[in-house]
Parts: C-alpha cells; sequence; structure tokens
C-alpha cells in the first residue's frame, strides 16, 4: 500500500514563514523610524507596510489551501507595496526577502511559477 505524501516543505515550515514575515516587518518599521525621512516620505512607508500585514493577514498564502483569490490579492498587494516601500527607503529593499518566497508560494499553488518572476520589482534587472 503506497504510503501518504507529506506535505512539502512550504507547508511544513509555515510556521517559520510567519514569524519571518513578522521579524522583517518589525526590522521595516525600524528602518524608517532611524532613517532621516521627510515626514511624507515615512508615512507613506508605514502605509505601505500596513497595507501588506493587512492583506497578510486576511489573504496570506497558504500552500496547504490555495485560493485563487487569496493569492492573486496578495501577489498584486506585494508587487505594488515592493516598489513604492523601495521608492520610499532603499533600505527597505529588505522587504524583498518576505516577498519572494511568498511569491513563490503562491505561483507555485497556482501553477505558474515560471511567470510570477517578471511581474517582480527587480524584472528589470533580469532582462538587462
Amino acid at each position: 500500500m503506497p504510503q501518504p505524501r507529506s506535505p512539502d516543505l512550504w507547508t511544513r515550515a509555515q510556521i517559520g514563514w510567519s514569524a519571518g514575515f513578522w521579524a522583517l516587518i518589525a526590522l521595516s518599521v525600524l528602518v524608517l523610524t532611524m532613517h532621516d525621512l521627510s515626514p511624507g516620505r515615512r508615512e507613506l512607508g508605514f502605509g505601505v507596510i500596513a497595507a501588506v500585514v493587512l492583506t497578510y493577514l486576511v489573504a496570506r498564502p497558504n500552500a496547504a489551501d490555495p485560493s485563487g483569490w487569496r493569492d492573486a490579492s496578495y501577489i498584486f498587494v506585494v508587487l505594488v507595496a515592493a516598489g513604492l516601500a523601495i521608492g520610499v527607503d532603499t533600505d527597505l529593499s529588505l522587504l524583498l526577502f518576505i516577498f519572494y518566497p511568498q511569491l513563490w508560494l503562491c505561483a507555485k499553488a497556482s501553477g505558474r511559477a515560471s511567470s510570477w518572476p517578471f511581474c517582480s520589482p527587480a524584472a528589470p534587472c533580469w532582462a538587462s
């Protein structure tokens, strides 16, 4: 009798991905707090981070239960947020350490793994 398939790494490491998400969000808030930014840029940065957090709470990627609207919503917000965050302060590029694995998770679950990286803020780097 065949043994049941064990969940893939994404599913087994879900707690670790969540811990990493919150740690990098906290570090991003610290970056915004410590850097010398104009009030408007700082507020925009906090707004972008808040949008990412809210979207994560509502539609976080989940390999065990992929849902089309959740993944699409999360990917859209993450892609826009990454560009805006890096525009506010280049040190917020550390958010990409959250976004790339989660983009891959969403794309893997939806079967479009090869197309999502080209939608990312770093796509022009790969094209050159």
